[in-house]
Protein backbone atom coordinates (compact mmCIF):
# COMPACT_ATOMS: atom_id res chain seq x y z
CA UNK A 1 0.00 0.00 0.00
CA UNK A 2 0.94 3.44 -0.11
CA UNK A 3 1.26 5.71 2.81
CA UNK A 4 1.77 10.17 2.91
CA UNK A 5 4.55 10.96 5.14
CA UNK A 6 6.98 13.50 5.98
CA UNK A 7 9.93 13.34 3.27
CA UNK A 8 12.51 13.17 6.49
CA UNK A 9 10.37 10.49 7.84
CA UNK A 10 10.30 8.27 4.79
CA UNK A 11 14.38 8.75 4.95
CA UNK A 12 14.79 8.22 8.59
CA UNK A 13 15.05 4.86 10.70
CA UNK A 14 11.16 4.42 10.72
CA UNK A 15 11.34 4.14 6.89
CA UNK A 16 11.23 -0.26 7.11
CA UNK A 17 8.63 0.32 10.41
CA UNK A 18 5.39 -0.34 8.43
CA UNK A 19 3.12 0.39 11.89
CA UNK A 20 5.09 3.84 12.15
CA UNK A 21 4.85 4.62 8.57
CA UNK A 22 0.80 3.90 8.46
CA UNK A 23 0.36 5.74 12.10
CA UNK A 24 1.86 8.69 10.96
CA UNK A 25 0.25 8.51 7.42
CA UNK A 26 -3.67 8.57 8.82
CA UNK A 27 -2.26 11.18 11.11
CA UNK A 28 -1.08 13.77 7.98
CA UNK A 29 -3.96 12.13 5.50
CA UNK A 30 -6.72 13.55 8.40
CA UNK A 31 -4.85 16.72 8.94
CA UNK A 32 -5.03 17.13 4.77
CA UNK A 33 -9.17 16.45 5.34
CA UNK A 34 -9.60 18.69 7.78
CA UNK A 35 -7.97 21.50 5.65
CA UNK A 36 -9.57 20.36 2.21
CA UNK A 37 -13.15 20.11 4.39
CA UNK A 38 -12.79 23.91 5.65
CA UNK A 39 -12.30 24.97 2.17
CA UNK A 40 -14.88 23.22 0.64
CA UNK A 41 -17.28 24.90 3.74
CA UNK A 42 -15.73 28.48 2.52
CA UNK A 43 -15.76 27.86 -1.50
CA UNK A 44 -19.95 27.16 -0.53
CA UNK A 45 -19.68 30.16 1.44
CA UNK A 46 -18.49 32.01 -1.61
CA UNK A 47 -21.33 30.57 -4.18
CA UNK A 48 -23.89 31.45 -1.79
CA UNK A 49 -23.09 35.22 -1.80
CA UNK A 50 -21.53 35.20 -5.48
CA UNK A 51 -17.98 35.85 -4.97
CA UNK A 52 -16.83 32.30 -5.54
CA UNK A 53 -13.25 31.95 -7.75
CA UNK A 54 -12.45 28.82 -8.54
CA UNK A 55 -8.69 29.51 -8.80
CA UNK A 56 -8.91 30.35 -5.06
CA UNK A 57 -10.87 27.67 -4.24
CA UNK A 58 -8.18 24.84 -5.60
CA UNK A 59 -5.14 26.80 -4.34
CA UNK A 60 -2.92 25.02 -1.93
CA UNK A 61 -3.08 26.34 1.86
CA UNK A 62 -0.53 28.82 2.74
CA UNK A 63 -0.30 28.40 6.85
CA UNK A 64 1.93 24.95 7.37
CA UNK A 65 0.09 25.08 10.88
CA UNK A 66 -3.52 24.92 8.89
CA UNK A 67 -1.63 22.00 6.74
CA UNK A 68 -0.39 19.65 9.60
CA UNK A 69 -0.79 21.43 13.05
CA UNK A 70 -4.35 19.91 13.79
CA UNK A 71 -4.79 17.27 16.59
CA UNK A 72 -6.20 14.47 14.53
CA UNK A 73 -8.62 12.20 17.35
CA UNK A 74 -7.27 8.15 17.05
CA UNK A 75 -9.31 5.69 18.30
CA UNK A 76 -7.82 2.34 20.18
CA UNK A 77 -10.06 0.32 17.86
CA UNK A 78 -8.38 2.19 15.19
CA UNK A 79 -4.98 1.95 16.59
CA UNK A 80 -5.15 -1.56 17.23
CA UNK A 81 -6.22 -2.39 13.44
CA UNK A 82 -2.92 -1.33 12.51
CA UNK A 83 -0.38 -3.09 15.19
CA UNK A 84 -1.56 -5.08 18.83
CA UNK A 85 1.19 -3.17 19.91
CA UNK A 86 0.40 0.54 19.17
CA UNK A 87 1.41 1.75 22.56
CA UNK A 88 5.20 0.84 21.88
CA UNK A 89 5.18 2.35 18.43
CA UNK A 90 3.53 5.66 19.65
CA UNK A 91 5.77 6.00 22.79
CA UNK A 92 9.11 6.12 19.90
CA UNK A 93 7.39 8.21 18.09
CA UNK A 94 6.54 10.93 20.84
CA UNK A 95 10.43 9.62 22.10
CA UNK A 96 12.13 10.64 18.61
CA UNK A 97 10.24 14.01 18.22
CA UNK A 98 7.56 12.72 15.69
CA UNK A 99 4.41 13.33 17.06
CA UNK A 100 2.72 15.08 20.93
CA UNK A 101 0.23 13.29 22.21
CA UNK A 102 -3.11 15.06 23.81
CA UNK A 103 -2.30 14.38 27.75
CA UNK A 104 -6.56 15.35 28.21
CA UNK A 105 -7.09 12.37 27.49
CA UNK A 106 -10.09 12.55 30.07
CA UNK A 107 -11.22 16.10 31.17
CA UNK A 108 -13.56 14.95 33.65
CA UNK A 109 -13.81 12.10 36.23
CA UNK A 110 -15.91 9.14 34.50
CA UNK A 111 -15.35 10.03 31.30
CA UNK A 112 -12.88 9.40 28.71
CA UNK A 113 -12.08 10.67 25.14
CA UNK A 114 -9.97 9.27 22.49
CA UNK A 115 -6.96 9.85 22.08
CA UNK A 116 -5.47 12.93 20.03
CA UNK A 117 -1.87 13.01 18.35
CA UNK A 118 -0.45 16.00 16.78
CA UNK A 119 2.69 16.21 14.06
CA UNK A 120 5.65 18.05 15.84
CA UNK A 121 5.97 21.72 14.51
CA UNK A 122 9.77 21.49 13.26
CA UNK A 123 8.16 19.23 10.59
CA UNK A 124 5.06 21.32 9.11
CA UNK A 125 6.96 21.98 6.69
CA UNK A 126 8.64 19.64 5.78
CA UNK A 127 7.69 18.44 1.89
CA UNK A 128 5.19 15.34 2.32
CA UNK A 129 6.35 12.16 -0.33
CA UNK A 130 3.83 9.07 -0.98
CA UNK A 131 6.21 6.04 0.14
CA UNK A 132 5.49 2.67 -0.77
CA UNK A 133 5.19 -0.25 2.09
CA UNK A 134 4.52 -4.25 1.68
CA UNK A 135 1.09 -4.79 3.21
CA UNK A 136 -0.97 -7.55 2.49
CA UNK A 137 -4.44 -6.26 0.80
CA UNK A 138 -6.53 -4.28 3.53
CA UNK A 139 -10.52 -4.55 4.01
CA UNK A 140 -12.11 -1.86 2.34
CA UNK A 141 -13.74 0.68 4.05
CA UNK A 142 -16.65 2.56 2.98
CA UNK A 143 -17.83 6.19 4.72
CA UNK A 144 -21.05 6.59 2.56
CA UNK A 145 -23.69 9.70 3.04
CA UNK A 146 -25.91 8.98 0.02
CA UNK A 147 -28.20 6.69 2.79
CA UNK A 148 -31.29 6.82 1.11
CA UNK A 149 -30.79 10.88 -0.07
CA UNK A 150 -30.39 10.00 -3.76
CA UNK A 151 -34.47 10.04 -4.11
CA UNK A 152 -35.51 8.45 -7.16
CA UNK A 153 -31.87 8.23 -8.66
CA UNK A 154 -30.58 6.01 -4.78
CA UNK A 155 -30.50 2.62 -6.96
CA UNK A 156 -27.47 4.71 -9.18
CA UNK A 157 -25.99 6.55 -6.67
CA UNK A 158 -25.20 3.08 -4.64
CA UNK A 159 -24.04 0.69 -7.72
CA UNK A 160 -21.63 4.14 -8.69
CA UNK A 161 -20.34 3.34 -4.75
CA UNK A 162 -20.64 -0.36 -4.76
CA UNK A 163 -17.81 -0.32 -7.80
CA UNK A 164 -15.36 2.18 -6.30
CA UNK A 165 -13.00 -0.79 -5.14
CA UNK A 166 -12.67 -1.99 -8.37
CA UNK A 167 -10.48 1.03 -9.62
CA UNK A 168 -6.74 1.21 -8.48
CA UNK A 169 -3.37 3.40 -8.98
CA UNK A 170 -0.48 0.84 -9.57
CA UNK A 171 1.58 1.06 -6.28
CA UNK A 172 5.09 -0.02 -8.08
CA UNK A 173 4.87 3.51 -9.76
CA UNK A 174 4.80 5.14 -6.60
CA UNK A 175 7.71 7.97 -7.48
CA UNK A 176 6.06 8.70 -11.32
CA UNK A 177 2.93 8.92 -9.20
CA UNK A 178 4.38 10.75 -6.91
CA UNK A 179 5.99 13.60 -8.81
CA UNK A 180 2.74 13.73 -11.25
CA UNK A 181 1.31 15.25 -7.72
CA UNK A 182 3.88 18.71 -8.05
CA UNK A 183 1.86 19.46 -11.39
CA UNK A 184 -1.19 20.43 -9.45
CA UNK A 185 -2.45 23.20 -7.87
CA UNK A 186 -2.61 21.64 -4.34
CA UNK A 187 0.23 18.63 -4.63
CA UNK A 188 -0.68 17.20 -1.17
CA UNK A 189 -4.47 17.23 -1.49
CA UNK A 190 -3.70 14.49 -4.43
CA UNK A 191 -1.11 12.54 -2.54
CA UNK A 192 -3.69 12.40 0.05
CA UNK A 193 -6.62 11.23 -2.65
CA UNK A 194 -3.77 8.62 -3.81
CA UNK A 195 -2.75 7.12 -0.50
CA UNK A 196 -6.66 6.89 0.67
CA UNK A 197 -7.18 4.64 -2.08
CA UNK A 198 -4.36 2.64 -1.73
CA UNK A 199 -6.09 2.11 1.85
CA UNK A 200 -8.97 1.50 0.27
CA UNK A 201 -10.67 4.28 2.25
CA UNK A 202 -13.46 5.01 0.36
CA UNK A 203 -16.15 7.69 0.83
CA UNK A 204 -19.01 8.82 -1.25
CA UNK A 205 -21.58 11.64 -0.67
CA UNK A 206 -24.36 13.51 -2.93
CA UNK A 207 -24.71 16.77 -2.98
CA UNK A 208 -27.75 19.26 -2.47
CA UNK A 209 -27.60 19.51 -6.28
CA UNK A 210 -27.49 15.41 -6.62
CA UNK A 211 -23.86 15.57 -8.01
CA UNK A 212 -22.28 12.35 -7.17
CA UNK A 213 -19.12 12.72 -5.12
CA UNK A 214 -15.62 10.51 -4.42
CA UNK A 215 -11.56 10.07 -4.08
CA UNK A 216 -12.79 9.71 -7.89
CA UNK A 217 -14.09 12.48 -8.77
CA UNK A 218 -11.61 15.12 -6.64
CA UNK A 219 -8.32 13.33 -8.10
CA UNK A 220 -6.70 15.01 -10.94
CA UNK A 221 -7.60 13.96 -14.39
CA UNK A 222 -3.57 13.49 -15.01
CA UNK A 223 -3.87 10.29 -13.02
CA UNK A 224 -6.94 8.43 -15.17
CA UNK A 225 -4.59 7.28 -17.00
CA UNK A 226 -2.81 5.09 -14.48
CA UNK A 227 -6.01 3.57 -12.97
CA UNK A 228 -6.71 0.37 -13.81
CA UNK A 229 -10.20 -1.75 -13.00
CA UNK A 230 -9.50 -5.22 -11.67
CA UNK A 231 -6.17 -5.54 -14.27
CA UNK A 232 -7.69 -3.92 -17.24
CA UNK A 233 -7.12 -0.46 -18.80
CA UNK A 234 -9.82 1.69 -18.80
CA UNK A 235 -11.72 3.84 -21.04
CA UNK A 236 -13.68 7.17 -20.73
CA UNK A 237 -16.42 9.40 -22.61
CA UNK A 238 -17.50 12.96 -21.92
CA UNK A 239 -19.94 15.83 -23.41
CA UNK A 240 -18.30 18.21 -25.40
CA UNK A 241 -19.73 21.89 -24.69
CA UNK A 242 -21.90 20.42 -22.03
CA UNK A 243 -23.19 23.26 -19.32
CA UNK A 244 -23.47 25.77 -22.44
CA UNK A 245 -25.63 22.95 -24.17
CA UNK A 246 -27.82 22.54 -21.15
CA UNK A 247 -29.12 26.25 -22.21
CA UNK A 248 -31.31 24.47 -24.61
CA UNK A 249 -33.34 22.34 -22.21
CA UNK A 250 -34.80 25.23 -20.81
CA UNK A 251 -38.46 26.27 -21.32
CA UNK A 252 -38.48 29.68 -19.54
CA UNK A 253 -38.34 31.99 -22.96
CA UNK A 254 -39.35 31.27 -26.47
CA UNK A 255 -35.49 31.46 -28.58
CA UNK A 256 -36.30 32.57 -32.01
CA UNK A 257 -35.67 29.42 -34.34
CA UNK A 258 -32.82 30.55 -36.21
CA UNK A 259 -30.80 31.52 -33.00
CA UNK A 260 -31.26 27.33 -31.24
CA UNK A 261 -30.34 26.34 -35.01
CA UNK A 262 -27.10 28.95 -34.48
CA UNK A 263 -26.01 27.91 -30.65
CA UNK A 264 -27.02 24.04 -31.09
CA UNK A 265 -25.47 23.46 -33.91
CA UNK A 266 -22.29 25.20 -32.23
CA UNK A 267 -22.86 22.62 -29.42
CA UNK A 268 -23.25 19.61 -31.23
CA UNK A 269 -20.38 20.23 -33.59
CA UNK A 270 -18.08 22.76 -33.06
CA UNK A 271 -16.56 24.51 -29.88
CA UNK A 272 -18.69 26.96 -27.82
CA UNK A 273 -15.21 28.30 -26.26
CA UNK A 274 -13.53 28.52 -29.43
CA UNK A 275 -16.84 30.75 -30.77
CA UNK A 276 -15.89 33.25 -27.91
CA UNK A 277 -12.30 33.07 -27.85
CA UNK A 278 -12.53 34.47 -31.58
CA UNK A 279 -15.29 37.21 -30.75
CA UNK A 280 -14.05 39.06 -27.15
CA UNK A 281 -10.57 40.36 -27.63
CA UNK A 282 -9.56 39.85 -24.01
CA UNK A 283 -8.97 36.19 -24.13
CA UNK A 284 -5.79 34.91 -25.34
CA UNK A 285 -6.83 30.41 -24.75
CA UNK A 286 -9.14 28.70 -24.65
CA UNK A 287 -9.25 27.34 -21.81
CA UNK A 288 -9.05 30.99 -20.27
CA UNK A 289 -12.94 31.36 -22.10
CA UNK A 290 -13.95 27.79 -20.27
CA UNK A 291 -13.37 28.87 -17.04
CA UNK A 292 -14.69 32.42 -17.31
CA UNK A 293 -17.70 30.97 -19.18
CA UNK A 294 -18.41 28.43 -16.46
CA UNK A 295 -18.12 31.59 -14.23
CA UNK A 296 -20.19 33.27 -16.24
CA UNK A 297 -23.26 31.19 -15.79
CA UNK A 298 -23.25 30.67 -12.27
CA UNK A 299 -22.08 34.73 -11.04
CA UNK A 300 -24.56 37.05 -10.10
CA UNK A 301 -26.04 38.64 -12.79
CA UNK A 302 -24.97 42.08 -11.03
CA UNK A 303 -21.57 41.09 -12.00
CA UNK A 304 -22.23 38.99 -14.82
CA UNK A 305 -22.89 41.70 -17.01
CA UNK A 306 -20.17 43.67 -16.25
CA UNK A 307 -18.41 41.06 -17.86
CA UNK A 308 -16.95 41.57 -21.70
CA UNK A 309 -17.49 37.61 -22.24
CA UNK A 310 -21.42 37.92 -21.39
CA UNK A 311 -21.72 41.10 -23.52
CA UNK A 312 -19.87 39.34 -26.76
CA UNK A 313 -21.73 36.76 -26.07
CA UNK A 314 -25.23 38.54 -25.49
CA UNK A 315 -24.42 40.05 -29.25
CA UNK A 316 -24.38 36.79 -30.66
CA UNK A 317 -27.15 34.94 -29.12
CA UNK A 318 -29.33 37.70 -27.57
CA UNK A 319 -32.06 35.36 -26.46
CA UNK A 320 -29.91 32.71 -24.86
CA UNK A 321 -28.17 35.89 -22.72
CA UNK A 322 -31.62 36.84 -21.45
CA UNK A 323 -32.61 33.34 -20.56
CA UNK A 324 -29.54 33.60 -18.22
CA UNK A 325 -30.30 36.93 -16.71
CA UNK A 326 -33.91 35.35 -16.25
CA UNK A 327 -32.72 31.77 -14.43
CA UNK A 328 -30.73 34.15 -12.07
CA UNK A 329 -33.54 36.55 -11.70
CA UNK A 330 -34.09 35.78 -7.82
CA UNK A 331 -30.41 33.89 -7.21
CA UNK A 332 -27.73 33.15 -8.98
CA UNK A 333 -27.65 29.32 -7.50
CA UNK A 334 -31.07 28.53 -9.37
CA UNK A 335 -28.81 28.20 -12.44
CA UNK A 336 -26.60 25.73 -10.42
CA UNK A 337 -29.41 24.01 -9.58
CA UNK A 338 -31.09 23.85 -13.38
CA UNK A 339 -27.50 22.78 -14.69
CA UNK A 340 -26.52 20.25 -12.26
CA UNK A 341 -30.31 18.78 -12.18
CA UNK A 342 -30.10 18.14 -15.98
CA UNK A 343 -26.49 16.67 -15.65
CA UNK A 344 -27.71 14.22 -12.83
CA UNK A 345 -31.07 13.59 -14.72
CA UNK A 346 -28.42 13.07 -18.00
CA UNK A 347 -25.92 10.78 -16.74
CA UNK A 348 -27.59 8.93 -13.18
CA UNK A 349 -31.18 8.87 -14.78
CA UNK A 350 -30.40 8.25 -18.50
CA UNK A 351 -26.41 6.99 -18.66
CA UNK A 352 -25.80 5.00 -15.68
CA UNK A 353 -29.49 3.05 -15.06
CA UNK A 354 -29.54 1.86 -18.95
CA UNK A 355 -25.92 0.92 -18.85
CA UNK A 356 -26.67 -1.32 -15.61
CA UNK A 357 -29.29 -3.19 -17.70
CA UNK A 358 -27.19 -3.85 -20.72
CA UNK A 359 -23.45 -4.78 -18.19
CA UNK A 360 -22.80 -5.23 -14.90
CA UNK A 361 -19.04 -3.53 -15.20
CA UNK A 362 -17.99 -1.62 -13.21
CA UNK A 363 -17.61 2.10 -13.86
CA UNK A 364 -17.42 5.50 -12.32
CA UNK A 365 -18.45 8.96 -12.71
CA UNK A 366 -17.14 12.38 -13.15
CA UNK A 367 -19.75 14.69 -13.19
CA UNK A 368 -20.53 14.71 -17.08
CA UNK A 369 -17.85 11.97 -17.86
CA UNK A 370 -18.11 8.20 -17.33
CA UNK A 371 -15.24 5.34 -17.17
CA UNK A 372 -15.20 1.57 -17.62
CA UNK A 373 -12.82 -0.97 -18.15
CA UNK A 374 -12.05 -1.05 -22.11
CA UNK A 375 -13.93 -3.89 -23.11
CA UNK A 376 -16.86 -2.48 -22.14
CA UNK A 377 -16.20 0.31 -24.75
CA UNK A 378 -18.75 -0.46 -27.11
CA UNK A 379 -21.60 -1.32 -24.98
CA UNK A 380 -20.95 2.68 -23.92
CA UNK A 381 -21.10 4.20 -26.95
CA UNK A 382 -24.41 2.42 -27.83
CA UNK A 383 -25.78 3.83 -24.80
CA UNK A 384 -24.70 7.15 -25.06
CA UNK A 385 -25.99 7.25 -28.81
CA UNK A 386 -29.59 5.85 -27.78
CA UNK A 387 -29.06 9.08 -24.82
CA UNK A 388 -28.45 11.48 -26.91
CA UNK A 389 -31.11 10.71 -29.47
CA UNK A 390 -33.74 10.31 -27.06
CA UNK A 391 -33.23 13.39 -24.86
CA UNK A 392 -32.20 15.65 -27.62
CA UNK A 393 -28.97 16.51 -26.46
CA UNK A 394 -27.35 19.36 -28.68
CA UNK A 395 -23.86 17.68 -27.91
CA UNK A 396 -21.57 14.96 -28.79
CA UNK A 397 -19.31 12.58 -26.60
CA UNK A 398 -15.76 12.49 -27.04
CA UNK A 399 -13.94 9.55 -26.46
CA UNK A 400 -11.22 9.60 -23.95
CA UNK A 401 -8.86 6.31 -24.80
CA UNK A 402 -6.39 5.74 -21.52
CA UNK A 403 -4.14 2.94 -23.21
CA UNK A 404 -2.13 5.56 -24.55
CA UNK A 405 -1.49 9.39 -24.39
CA UNK A 406 -2.51 9.82 -28.05
CA UNK A 407 -5.46 11.49 -28.36
CA UNK A 408 -8.69 9.35 -29.42
CA UNK A 409 -11.06 10.91 -31.87
CA UNK A 410 -13.91 12.42 -30.55
CA UNK A 411 -17.54 10.50 -31.28
CA UNK A 412 -20.32 12.91 -33.10
CA UNK A 413 -23.88 12.09 -32.99
CA UNK A 414 -26.32 14.27 -34.88
CA UNK A 415 -25.48 16.99 -37.49
CA UNK A 416 -22.40 17.30 -39.73
CA UNK A 417 -18.72 17.23 -38.39
CA UNK A 418 -16.30 20.02 -38.13
CA UNK A 419 -13.19 18.69 -39.37
CA UNK A 420 -11.13 20.46 -37.02
CA UNK A 421 -12.38 17.75 -34.40
CA UNK A 422 -11.81 14.90 -36.60
CA UNK A 423 -14.83 13.26 -35.21
CA UNK A 424 -15.87 9.82 -35.77
CA UNK A 425 -19.72 8.66 -35.63
CA UNK A 426 -20.84 6.05 -33.09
Amino acid sequence: MLVLVPKAFAESAYRSDKHALKIVSRIVCDNIQNCADFKAACARRAKEEGRYCERVAKMKPTNPKSLLGSWIYFSSDQLKAIASDYNDTLKKLERDGWLNRNSHYSNFAGNKFTHSFQIQSNWWSEPLKLYSVKQRLCKRKFTCVVGGNGGDLNGEYVAAESFLDSFTLPEEKVDELDALCELSSWPDRQRQLIALMSARCWWSSVDEYGRYHSPLTQLNKRFRKYIMCEGENINGFDFVNFQPSLLTLQQIIKIPEYEYEKYSSICKNEDIYLFMLERCSEYKKRDEVKTDFLAMLNKKNQYMVQMELFKTFQVSFPRYADTVLKIKEDSHLEMTKFLQWHETQIMFGGLVRTLRTKSKSPFFTVHDEIYTPFSQRNIVKDVLKKIISKRNLCTRVKEKGLLSDQSLLPINVGMKVNTNYQSTLI
